[in-house]
């Protein structure tokens, strides 16, 4: 049985779904974003704590965040001059944790490697 055989797709896991989840994918590909992402992961952070963070200008920070903001992944807080932001729920760090420890995982010596897709 495959380890993922638990996962049922629902009905409305549609082609417009599938086109948002790629969408998804697309954002977390970037590094930058990555390591903002990962620096919230234990709390809210301050725009120049995230700026730190990324090693990144604030202005290209912000630019990530907005974007991060837009598909949903962060959230924002304001008090008084500062703006807090944080992981916008629990999904988000799920899929970080899943992601880094599947990127962490040794490649199996005897999976052939799959250059192409078979009809």
């Amino acid at each position: 049985m495959n380890k993922c055989s638990y996962i049922h797709f629902p009905d409305w896991c549609c082609d417009h779904r599938l086109d948002e989840v790629a969408e998804l994918f697309k954002c977390l590909a970037d590094p930058t974003r990555l390591k903002l992402l990962t620096a919230m992961v234990s709390g809210e952070r301050t725009v120049g704590e995230l700026t730190r963070a990324a090693g990144a200008t604030q202005s290209a920070v912000s630019h990530q965040l907005r974007i991060l903001r837009a598909m949903r992944l962060v959230r924002a807080r304001r008090e008084g001059r500062h703006i807090h932001y944080s992981l916008a729920d629990e999904h988000v760090s799920d899929l970080l944790e899943v992601a880094i420890t599947h990127t962490g995982e040794p490649a199996e010596a005897a999976a052939p490697h799959v250059t192409e897709f078979e009809d």
